[in-house]
């Protein structure tokens, strides 16, 4: 079986040392359960910090198996 996911999340800071920021970030993933002990999930980030680093990217990937 196939999963498919999407996140959207938004952080924002006020009155830090560095100044105001905020971070939002996209995430969309894909999770294969091969069967009902074993799964492989995968998750592409696409973020913005608007003060320091600007955009990012990000793709993890993992093997779960739960006995």
């Amino acid at each position: 079986a196939l999963e498919v996911g999407l996140r959207y999340s938004r952080v924002e800071q006020e009155n830090v040392p560095t100044g105001d920021a905020s971070l939002e970030d996209w995430s969309v993933g894909l999770n294969w359960y091969l069967n009902s002990n074993a799964r492989i999930l995968t998750n592409y980030v696409l973020g913005d910090l608007d003060t320091l680093a600007g955009e990012f990217h990000g793709v993890t990937l993992r093997f779960q198996v739960a006995f």
